[in-house]
């Protein structure tokens, strides 16, 4: 039996930015990130991993379908933890709360990595912030709608150059970009944290740094 891939919008985003041909998709779910980035030659070896036995299984299963047992194997794992060091290049975090990324992304986590594609659901701020103080340098991001906003970050080892507040509220890059979609994003973010800034302090922080940043989208 062949299984038939559904690579959404937001998967392909992903595969996209892959520089390495060896990946570590950390939790896999159905394994598709690794099955589709080997049939389209991105990569030549991958390692699925997650956290729970059950969607391993499914992902094996997947990858048994498809013949691709040899190319891309999986591993129960929590995080980065069960992957050595030089396995492999680079690392995929998809669709986890932003904050269990940062956790996974610690030093000791990270030997012989010198990618990382993240994509949290939530917390940007802190993301971006933990990969410059792991020594990584955000060189893309993609900001895209798909029933929900995404954004996916490409990081690789380096410095970066200066972030203030703004910047890792919202992103340099697409700031710089004008992203169309991210002007969509703060005004409704602003209206929201508008209702319950005066009770809360960190969505008074996030209402000043996301109305800064609105405005920059006025100037040419």
């Amino acid at each position: 039996m062949v299984i038939k891939l559904k690579i959404s919008r937001r998967l392909n985003f992903i595969i996209n930015e892959i520089e390495n041909n060896s990946i570590a998709d950390i939790g896999t779910d159905h394994a598709y990130v690794p099955i589709a980035a080997f049939l389209r030659g991105k990569i030549q070896k991958a390692i699925a991993t997650d956290i729970r036995q059950g969607p391993l299984d499914i992902a094996q299963k997947n990858i048994l379908n498809l013949g691709l047992q040899n190319f891309i194997q999986t591993r129960l794992s929590d995080g980065l933890k069960n992957i050595l060091p030089g396995e492999v290049k680079t690392g995929i975090i998809a669709g986890m709360g932003g904050l269990i990324i940062c956790d996974i992304i610690s030093h000791e986590n990270l030997s012989g990595i010198d990618q990382l594609i993240l994509q949290p659901q939530n917390n940007f701020y802190y993301v971006r912030k933990k990969l410059h103080c792991v020594g990584f340098k955000i060189v893309n991001e993609i900001f895209l709608y798909q029933q929900k906003f995404y954004n996916i970050i490409n990081a690789r080892r380096g410095y970066d150059i200066f972030y203030d507040e703004k910047d890792y509220a919202v992103g340099k890059i697409l700031l710089e970009q004008k992203n169309p979609l991210l002007k969509k994003f703060l005004a409704l973010q602003i209206k929201k944290l508008s209702r319950i800034k005066k009770f809360n302090c960190d969505a008074q922080k996030f209402y000043d740094l996301y109305l800064e940043a609105l405005q920059c989208f006025a100037h040419k």
